[in-house]
């Protein structure tokens, strides 16, 4: 204790980056990567003399949290002291690389420079021949010397313009290199002027020599979502579920061929014991409850910088988001001059498009909403002055995507036991009675029920715990600091599922197919997207929310032409009578299905009986082909299964008896 006391004394009478300290990066072997943020963990090896060394870690995430901070020693050395610090690079001098672009750019221009002058000259040149090109008759010539003098200035000037137009050629070829440059410059600059982080730890090594340290640390600026195929080949065949993620990181730095986990748990990073709140069994615990512990919302910024003269989207431009005047994140345009920043922990923030050649502009008062992507559109005026153009942030009167009022959207999409797509969704539901109310995929009713039988096929390892699930992928992936997706194909199971047949046929003469999985909570799934797949063509995409404790996850796999249904009126059957003062109308309809596919199906058929709010209408059904009939919803349901090439017939018929004075609507 004396000793380390001591040490402590030394740290604060000398300077930090004395004779001893090494400075160290390490390479990152492996990072746990959470649904918001990611624990970094890098391995450095090092050759220190016996006594205390200090190690230097730079240009590290600067959203790096230092209470999660741990340095790991071998038995051959102690660690005396971790400390954390953050460096604004803005204040430090350009980089080798940018000084590299810059002296290949000056380069460039003057060589471009060099051949416009030798195209001058070769101009002037051609210039003295013609006015030099006519021969005294006085002195006379000879035929022999007319012919070589006239040779002369051809084969010269073709020469002149063979060189003029070489070196056009490659003052063309020069010139299409700046554009290049610029972008490398740019992303040098993005990088250099992002802030960073510095740990300092300092060790005691008795004997000296080589030794092994290991660094972790955890970051916001990383995250993953979760996402499913969902693919289908035919009625006689379980559904495939293949399992990816989607990893995306923006901390400056590169994480080459490293090994990853995935997981849904929230990383606490606290320093201090955490405190257990009331718990609640039949109440949704609020935000701030265990389920959010040590989490931080993020958000993200999407937008696309234009050029205000021409309107042309600008390929290459910087894009950063600054917090107190500190570079937090940034991005770089892609052709389209679109840009995307994630994750930004939730605040406000000053947003700076910059260009060479283009009035810096910068959006003040940014605003970042928890799981919220905030649009920030911006367009750079050219100038010669490194000048810079400060606006306000506006919040939008309407989202990109239509929706209401505000600057955000949320993120991921709807409830799962919303509306799919027309072509493709996903509903969560629980077993009901039959005689309860409906739950409609692409407007038509989801039944059923069966256990899923799994036949996994690994890929990597899982590892799931109450409320927690993480994977360890096997094989090493390239996550580079972009913002950018990358698609990670975890692994694939095969799941036993109900085939079910919609019909509406007064509203769609369409069916549509749905595959049922009961006992879903066992797949371990997590809120995200869902892209399906019928017979290797992709039919559509949804939210999956699993935030349900419903027991039947439905899929919406599109319609299937091979089932054809008919529905017409039975005119033979419409009657009107006149009794009184009331009027009876009496109409029936015919509904057909037939199966071509070369299976059997199971078929739910849907139609409808009118209701009448008013006493006075009174509403008969005369016959259902044995249809269940809801009559407070005025449904009418039938379950059956039709057999390959089979065809089956539907009748409904009912009268509708009311005053002459009252209007239907039919």
């Amino acid at each position: 204790m004396v000793k380390f006391f001591a040490f402590i004394g030394l740290l604060m009478s000398t300077p930090v980056w004395s004779a001893d300290t090494l400075s160290v990066s390490g390479n990152i072997k492996h990072v746990t990567v959470f649904l918001h943020g990611a624990e970094v963990q890098r391995t450095v090896e090092f050759t220190a003399p016996p006594g205390k060394t200090f190690l230097k870690f730079t240009d590290l995430p600067y959203e790096l949290n230092p209470s999660s901070i741990q340095a790991k020693s071998a038995s051959d050395y102690d660690i005396l002291l971790v400390r954390h610090s953050t460096q604004d690079n803005q204040a430090v001098r350009r980089s080798a690389d940018m000084k590299v672009i810059e002296a290949e750019e000056k380069k460039i221009v003057k060589q471009i420079e060099l051949n416009q002058q030798k195209i001058e000259v070769y101009n002037f040149e051609e210039q003295m021949l013609y006015q030099n090109r006519e021969i005294n008759p006085e002195k006379g010539v000879t035929a022999a010397e007319l012919r070589l003098s006239a040779d002369f200035f051809r084969s010269r000037i073709l020469e002149i313009r063979e060189a003029i137009i070489r070196l056009k050629n490659e003052n063309e070829i020069l010139a299409d290199k700046v554009p290049e440059l610029n972008r490398q410059m740019s992303i040098a600059s993005l990088k250099i002027n992002k802030a960073s982080s510095i740990i300092l730890v300092a060790i005691e090594s008795k004997a000296g020599g080589r030794h092994t340290l290991d660094l972790s640390y955890f970051i916001s600026s990383a995250g993953w979502t979760p996402t499913y195929d969902f693919r289908y080949k035919n009625l006689n065949s379980p559904l495939t579920l293949v399992y990816q993620a989607n990893v995306f990181q923006s901390s400056g730095e590169n994480w080459d061929n490293v090994m990853l986990t995935l997981s849904n748990s929230k990383p606490t990073v606290r320093a201090s014991n955490p405190v257990l709140e009331k718990w609640y069994i039949d109440r949704r615990p609020p935000q701030s409850s265990l389920n959010n512990a040590g989490g931080t919302g993020t958000g993200s910024v999407r937008g696309r910088l234009l050029d205000a003269g021409n309107g042309e989207p600008m390929p290459f431009a910087n894009v950063v988001v600054k917090r107190n005047g500190v570079v937090v994140n940034g991005a770089q345009t892609d052709f389209d001059g679109a840009y995307t920043i994630k994750p930004l922990e939730s605040g406000y923030y000053d947003l700076e498009y910059s260009f060479p050649g283009y009035r810096t502009s910068v959006v003040s008062g940014l605003i970042v909403k928890n799981e919220q992507i905030t649009f920030a559109d911006g367009k750079l005026n050219a100038s010669e002055l490194q000048t810079v153009e400060v606006v306000a942030y506006k919040v939008p009167l309407m989202d990109k995507d239509g929706g209401r009022s505000g600057e955000t959207i949320r993120m991921p999409g709807r409830d799962g036991s919303g509306i799919a797509s027309t072509v493709g969704g996903i509903s969560i539901r629980g077993s009901r009675p039959e005689s309860d109310k409906l739950v409609y995929i692409d407007g038509v009713n989801t039944r059923g029920s069966s256990n899923p039988m799994l036949t996994s096929i690994n890929m990597n390892e899982l590892t799931a715990i109450p409320l927690t699930v993480d994977y360890r992928v096997k094989i090493p992936y390239t996550i580079n600091s972009d913002g950018n997706d990358n698609t990670i194909r975890i692994k694939s199971v095969e799941v036993a599922a109900d085939y079910i047949h919609h019909a509406v046929p007064r509203l769609d003469p369409a069916t549509f197919l749905t595959a049922e999985l009961t006992g879903w909570q066992r797949l371990n799934l997590l809120n995200g997207v869902a892209n399906l797949y019928s017979d290797g063509t992709f039919i559509g995409q949804s939210a999956l929310n699993v935030e349900n404790t419903n027991d039947t996850l439905v899929l919406s796999l599109g319609r299937d032409p091979e089932v054809v249904v008919e529905r017409k009126a039975v005119k033979e059957l419409y009657e009107r009578k006149t009794f009184g003062s009331n009027i009876r109308e009496t109409f029936a309809w015919e509904i057909s299905v037939r199966n071509n596919k070369g299976q059997p199906i199971t078929l739910l058929l849907q139609d409808q009986v009118p209701l009448a709010v008013s006493k006075t209408v009174e509403i008969e059904v005369l016959e259902s082909s044995q249809a269940k009939l809801d009559s407070e919803e005025g449904i009418a349901l039938w379950k059956e299964k039709i057999e390959s090439g089979g065809k089956k017939t539907f009748k409904l018929k009912y009268s509708v008896k009311y005053p002459e004075n009252t209007r239907i609507y039919r």
